[in-house]
């Protein structure tokens, strides 16, 4: 019994910690600029600083963390301009730190802005993590019937 009201005592203590980072982060936050919706919206503000006219973005999903088995986001761009141009987004974490080659356009590994907010995404898998490990370590507190 005592086990069992030292866990409950230490997971509200660390989700009172982590919900308090959180509000002192969300206000903290000060970013001008708008996150881009979706990858297709990046991809647009790049095209447009790098001042590379186009008519037509199309993003496909080549491979995305949350629903096939892969652990990093990748994409296939069509820039539709005087002519077609072809590029691929490729994400070195699930879904942030992403960046852009379009050889036609001559951009090679340019930084995309994140779609997502990196540090919410960050703490997420370590949310994830810490839930596994809390789970393994509750059924190591277990007694035998």
């Amino acid at each position: 019994m005592p086990q069992r009201l030292l866990m409950a005592v230490l997971i509200g203590m660390i989700g009172m910690i982590g919900m308090l980072g959180y509000i002192a982060y969300m206000s903290a936050a000060t970013n001008t600029s708008a996150r881009p919706k979706s990858y297709r919206a990046a991809v647009m503000r790049l095209l447009e600083l790098q001042q590379v006219e186009y008519r037509d973005v199309r993003v496909a999903d080549g491979c995305a963390p949350s629903y096939q088995l892969c652990r990093f986001y990748t994409g296939k761009v069509r820039i539709i301009a005087t002519t077609t141009m072809s590029g691929q987004i490729d994400c070195r974490e699930r879904w942030i730190t992403c960046s852009i080659t379009i050889p036609q356009a001559g951009i090679r590994g340019a930084a995309l802005d994140d779609t997502i907010d990196p540090l919410a995404a960050r703490w997420g898998d370590l949310y994830g993590q810490f839930l596994l490990w809390l789970r393994s370590a509750a059924h190591g507190f277990a007694q035998p019937d």
